[in-house]
């Protein structure tokens, strides 16, 4: 009688066998959408806009994420973002779009009467050289501003324009937002704080500089002082989806 216990096993149940113990294969995932780092700063305006190009656009095929200015450029020239939305100039020899018009915005506490400010007042008032009101004709409350935080591009800014090499005062108040900005301003009397003004909202009591309020008309033809321009940058010229919000974003502040 044959010894059945050493019949080889028909190919096709071994075929069998190997694939039932096999790991499955892993599926091959579409590239998810380009992400596109936006600084602290230029939240609101990303968004609104982002938004905005949707209704004609379409869902974009990027992302917008906050990220800081400093992180973000790092990461962009690691390839880990496409592009960054920013307020500061770009390395040498990067690709820069401006596609828009930022504001520096002063905001007092809404007990504060001042609501007019020249550059050499906010010199003062942000440097720490005025330590109260007093001085500008308010209340014997003393100034405590409210900044944003190293490497933010409009504090950068405002150390350019206002400041002129000259420190911020060291008992300033830090704030990662603007919404942090506002909140801080309204808890504190005699606080004076900095923010976009895209962020600005019925909470922000907005001051003049040099007797100009900021708003889009006095942004756009350059009568408010304190300006930056945004900016899109990335290592090489973007494509496709961020390319044509590039295009679209130039022709809304083209004269």
């Amino acid at each position: 009688m044959p010894d059945r216990s050493r019949t080889p096993l028909p190919l096709l149940l071994i075929l069998s066998a190997l694939t039932a113990c096999a790991p499955a294969p892993t599926p091959t995932l579409p590239p998810g959408p380009a992400r596109l780092a936006v600084a602290p700063a230029l939240e609101a305006f990303a968004i609104r806009h982002f938004a905005a190009w949707s209704q004609v656009a379409g869902v974009p095929e990027f992302d917008l994420e906050i990220w800081p200015e400093s992180a973000a450029f790092e990461a962009a020239d690691e390839g880990d973002v496409a592009a960054v939305l920013v307020l500061q100039s770009p390395p040498e020899g990067w690709f820069a779009a401006p596609v828009g018009v930022e504001g520096i915005c002063v905001i007092v506490n809404a007990e504060n009467p001042l609501r007019a400010f020249s550059l050499e007042d906010l010199a003062e008032l942000f440097g720490g050289r005025s330590q109260t009101w007093e001085e500008f004709g308010g209340a014997s409350e003393p100034v405590q501003p409210v900044i944003p935080l190293p490497g933010d591009g409009l504090r950068a800014g405002f150390e350019e324009k206002v400041m002129r090499g000259a420190p911020l005062s060291g008992g300033s108040l830090l704030a990662p937002s603007a919404e942090a900005a506002i909140t801080l301003v309204a808890e504190h009397p005699g606080a004076i704080g900095l923010i976009p003004f895209n962020s600005a909202d019925d909470r922000a009591r907005l001051a003049r500089i040099d007797g100009v309020l900021p708003a889009d008309a006095t942004l756009q033809d350059g009568r408010y002082p304190l300006t930056l321009p945004i900016l899109l940058i990335s290592p090489e010229e973007p494509e496709g989806s961020i390319r044509d919000w590039i295009v679209w974003l130039q022709a809304r502040i083209s004269p």
